[in-house]
Formats: C-alpha cells, structure tokens, sequence
C-alpha cells in the first residue's frame, strides 16, 4: 500500500485542484529531464520527457500526497507522488517515485521552471 495512513476524510490539497494553473507546466531535473503537467479531461496528467517517454495521471490521496498512476508500458507501477508548495502559496517542485518503487524508494524532485 502506497499511503497506508490516509485520514478519512481525505485532506484537502494546499491549493485546490480547480486552480488548474497552479500546477501545469513544466518542472525539470538535471539527470531526468522535464515532465510537463496539464490536465486533460479534467485530470491530471504528466508527461516525462526521457529516451523512453512516460506518460501519467496523478490521482488524489491527501494533502499534497498522490499516486502516479503510470500510462506508459515502460514504467509499469503505480507510485508516490508529491507537491511542494512553498511559503509564498505556489507549487515550487513535484516530487516523483520513479526508483525503487516496489521498495518504497525515494522521489525524485523536478523544480518549477
């Protein structure tokens, strides 16, 4: 189980999905490349643009947690996903579960570009 604590009901995020332009965009890491969020058919969805592309929906948990339901054949799993939002109020990474992911492993961080 990816979240095994989940409050129920469910916290809100810290910035409501309906601001939809608070999280697209483009968010990128030096090793991993740059993952494009939008939102398509009212979900949100990311793009990771790597040699093997990935394409993904995030699904909401709580808080600012979600989980990375992947599209793409070449990361099979569902996993961990995170905002960060800063002190101002505005997302300033999104952290992905792209390593170890049937070990728990850690998330990578993309910065806000």
């Amino acid at each position: 189980m990816l979240y095994p604590e989940v409050p129920s009901p469910p916290l809100p995020p810290s910035i409501p999905l309906s601001a939809e332009e608070a999280y697209v965009g483009l968010y990128e890491h030096g090793a991993y490349g740059i993952v494009t969020m939008s939102f398509i058919d009212g979900k949100l969805h990311g793009h990771l643009d790597t040699i093997l592309p990935v394409d993904f929906y995030l699904n909401h948990v709580s808080s600012n947690y979600f989980i990375m339901n992947p599209t793409s054949f070449f990361l099979p799993m569902m996993a961990r996903a995170e905002f960060d939002v800063g002190v101002k109020g505005k997302v300033e990474r999104l952290g992905l579960q792209l390593e170890g992911m049937d070990e728990g492993g850690p998330k990578i961080w993309f910065l806000k570009k």
